[in-house]
């Protein structure tokens, strides 16, 4: 599930993410310009999978990298504009 959100993640920011996180290295994931499209590619990915399933969230809220996912999700910030805000990432 969600590799295609993945592959849109990789296609904004350049990182093969769903690759990082299922193979590692954890050295490499653990570093912050890895690490925090890392938390935010996979948070959209499970919001959007139970989307698709009918579960809709009655709110949404994030801390520190969890706001960009947030604002994905609920609609008001594009993926692309998400990676762009969160600073430190190249996107492509």
């Amino acid at each position: 599930w969600g590799a295609d959100y993945f592959e849109e993640a990789k296609a904004i920011c350049g990182l093969d993410i769903f690759d990082m996180c299922m193979n590692g290295p954890q050295e490499e994931l653990s570093q912050t310009q890895n690490a925090q499209p890392a938390l935010a590619a996979t948070s959209i990915a499970i919001a959007r999978a139970l989307r698709e399933r009918g579960v809709e969230p009655a709110a949404v809220a994030g801390i520190g990298e969890g706001e960009y996912a947030a604002h994905v999700i609920a609609g008001t910030v594009d993926m692309n504009s998400a990676f762009e805000l969160e600073g430190g990432v190249h996107v492509n």
